[in-house]
């Protein structure tokens, strides 16, 4: 009887696992594309009084619409340093189902590029809402949020 529990228990705990690795997996296995250039890894701060980079974005939304299971969209994004110093961006932070690719890491003042976001819908119906995270040097702004959307019918 013990060990039919164990067992049991066993299973309910590798699933639990199983289905959390999973989208973390699916996620890192398509980040790999994403290469940070050796020299922006250290990212120098920039005094709070002194000016510095700046990050602003065209939009903060990446609406996607009404897509089909499983389709494939992409949504682009400008990217504008409109502060006074070299703005450098370090990571963007993914959500299951939505890669990232950057056109250049490093913008200088008044300097533009893009970030295209690209998402996979899943088979199940409903809505999708999701966060991105652009890591920089931006000392007002060092986490920079914009969110993907869509519903899938």
């Amino acid at each position: 009887m013990k060990l039919n529990y164990s067992i049991l228990y066993l299973l309910i705990i590798s699933s639990i696992l199983l289905l959390n690795c999973g989208c973390e997996e699916n996620t890192k296995v398509e980040r790999d594309h994403i290469t940070i250039p050796s020299s922006i890894t250290e990212v120098e701060k920039v005094e709070p009084n002194k000016p510095g980079p700046r990050i602003k974005f065209d939009k903060n939304v990446v609406d996607f619409g009404e897509v089909g299971p499983e389709s494939k969209s992409t949504g682009e994004i400008t990217i504008t340093n409109v502060g006074a110093g070299t703005l450098k961006i370090t990571k963007v932070e993914e959500c299951c189902g939505v890669t990232t690719r950057l056109d250049k890491y490093e913008y200088a003042p008044g300097e533009s590029g893009t970030l295209k976001a690209i998402y996979k819908a899943t088979a199940e119906i409903g809505k999708f809402k999701k966060a991105l995270y652009v890591k920089s040097n931006d000392n007002k702004n060092p986490n920079a949020k914009l969110t993907v959307k869509s519903k899938i019918v």
